[in-house]
């Protein structure tokens, strides 16, 4: 993976002391937006380390039961979750978020529970069961250490897991020495910290927008081929998709305007020119072939979601799910050109869905 951009440091009062105790307590947060050297695909971690729950700040702020300054990170977390992650979704054009690190909160206490309100998913929970675990604490275990995921970014995480290197380790041989006899820590996983890390792993999607682009650089590189027929199909498709990239067809990355069918149309033809490419470098042109449908496919799938939200009519959002299955029927039997003709259907009922117009509005 590659860094996307400079970090953005949150170092607010508004996020470090949204208490107004008079002293930062948080510690800043930091957020990365990375970009997949294979496919193009973008995510953005925000880690952070919330107060600790030791030392207090204060009535009103410390909780009986949650502990120390429970409300100042409770408020860090919506702070994450209102200003934080939308800001980072508009300078990244991805809407893939992770929240990540030692929140100092436990699974079901206010600071935890406020990112779950806000649309995150506690992958810990959600993956390793409710008795996970990757600290202990007087004999009694739990999880200070998260990873929560929101909606986009969750449908692609493929396992959790806490690895269990630190935790379960006797703190003799703790790196930190100033408490332990010198001369038992090594330099090895085990013991390096108190907290186990979360492992997370996933399986990064581009924007339908990205995969397209990145298409047309898979294609280049395969050029020239040592056949005047292959090269001359393959140029076509480059040239196709190029066209489909016409930002007059794209609201962002992940929509389309009135005019998105052109889209469907010239992804059709470089698939139709790409089918007829065959020999040693067919499995190349296979996963191009591959990838632009599946950014089809999501395209309709993101105008479908967004128009039943929305309300839209319910009539032309079965005629759009009628589609979708049929584009399936067509990609298990080998055709993929006939499945974007049916994703470009889908989509077009998912429109006219909102705009009370029939499907013949459209074209």
């Amino acid at each position: 993976m590659t860094p996307v951009g400079e970090p953005l440091v949150v170092d607010e009062p508004a996020f470090v002391d949204p208490n107004n105790t008079g002293s930062d307590r948080n510690r800043p947060a930091i957020a990365q937006t990375f970009r997949t050297n294979s496919d193009d695909a973008v995510f953005t971690p925000i880690v952070n380390h919330l107060k600790s729950k030791g030392s207090p700040c204060g009535p009103g702020d410390d909780d009986p039961e949650q502990a120390s300054c429970n409300v100042t990170r409770a408020l860090a977390a919506e702070y994450l979750v209102d200003t934080v992650v939308p800001a980072v979704q508009a300078a990244s054009g991805d809407p893939d978020v992770a929240i990540v690190g030692d929140l100092n909160a436990y699974a079901m206490e206010d600071p935890v529970q406020a990112l779950v309100s806000g649309g995150f998913t506690d992958l810990v929970k959600a993956f390793a069961g409710e008795y996970a675990y990757s600290y202990t604490f007087d004999g009694l275990v739990g999880y200070l250490d998260h990873s929560l995921a929101n909606n986009d970014l969750f449908e692609q995480v493929t396992g959790v897991t806490a690895w269990h290197i630190n935790t379960d380790e006797p703190a003799v041989i703790d790196y930190d020495e100033n408490f332990n006899p010198s001369g038992y820590y090594g330099p090895d996983p085990y013991r390096a910290s108190d907290h186990d890390p979360i492992v997370v792993g996933l399986d990064l999607t581009a924007s339908p927008r990205k995969a397209k682009d990145h298409s047309i650089g898979v294609l280049s590189e395969l050029l020239p081929t040592g056949n005047r027929y292959y090269d001359k199909r393959i140029t076509k498709a480059i040239e196709s998709i190029e066209d489909s990239l016409n930002p007059a067809y794209w609201v962002d990355d992940f929509h389309l305007t009135d005019k998105g069918n052109k889209v469907f149309d010239e992804e059709k033809k470089a698939v139709k020119d790409l089918m007829r490419v065959h020999g040693s470098i067919e499995p190349e042109v296979d996963a191009v072939i591959a990838t632009l449908v599946m950014a089809d496919e999501e395209l309709a799938a993101i105008a479908i979601e967004a128009a039943t939200a929305a309300g839209g009519n319910e009539w032309y959002l079965r005629r759009a799910e009628r589609e979708m299955q049929r584009a399936q029927y067509d990609l298990d039997r080998g055709r993929p050109d006939k499945a974007i003709d049916h994703y470009k259907k889908a989509w077009r009922y998912a429109e006219r869905s909102l705009r009370g117009h029939g499907l013949d509005g459209g074209r």
